[in-house]
């Protein structure tokens, strides 16, 4: 009978595992993009007013290539845990898309208090820069919010007005780089 035990418990923590690997994104332990969706899709049926903020870590790209992708995942993971902090209190859902985008799913849409939300998030990252080889990483990123409100209530085109925004603050940013 303890043999039988034994391999019930074994199945239930392999099951666990699965569930975890399926879920959760390996690197930072937020919720993988099709567990976010899922997660996303459910909070849209049950509440009327809901925003998707859309995040674009900028000049990603740079640390890899300078540092190295271990400094990458570690920059990844920080910001993961930083987002995660800083929004799951507010009781948003946080995903990683993939690379290095990020998703929150939050149950307010008012704009300006995302837009003020998503700045103190800004200022939130520069007070905490990733320590590297006597060097300070800083952490900046482009953000697009979509509301049910503005955007109606389809998932796909709440994800696609997120994005658009996203890209169009980012190319923003580029073009005031550039006229530096």
């Amino acid at each position: 009978m303890s043999g039988l035990i034994r391999r019930v418990l074994r199945i239930f923590a392999y099951v666990r595992d699965l569930e975890q690997r399926a879920f959760y994104d390996t690197l930072t332990g937020l919720l993988q993009r099709g567990r976010f969706f899922e997660l996303f899709k459910d909070r849209l049926a049950k509440t009327d007013a809901i925003a998707l903020v859309y995040i674009d870590l900028n000049g990603f790209k740079s640390i890899n290539d300078r540092y190295g992708h271990a400094v990458g995942d570690k920059v990844l993971k920080i910001f993961a845990c930083h987002a995660n902090a800083f929004f799951g209190e507010k009781k948003g859902i946080v995903g990683r898309m993939g690379g290095d985008e990020f998703a929150v799913v939050l149950s307010d849409n008012r704009e300006q208090g995302l837009s003020d939300m998503c700045a103190r998030f800004v200022e939130f990252l520069a007070a905490r820069p990733i320590a590297h080889k006597n060097r300070h990483i800083f952490i900046d990123f482009s953000c697009g919010i979509a509301t049910t409100t503005r955007d109606g209530r389809d998932p796909d085109a709440l994800f696609a007005a997120a994005d658009e925004r996203m890209f169009k603050q980012k190319r923003r940013i580029r073009h005031d780089v550039r006229r530096r």
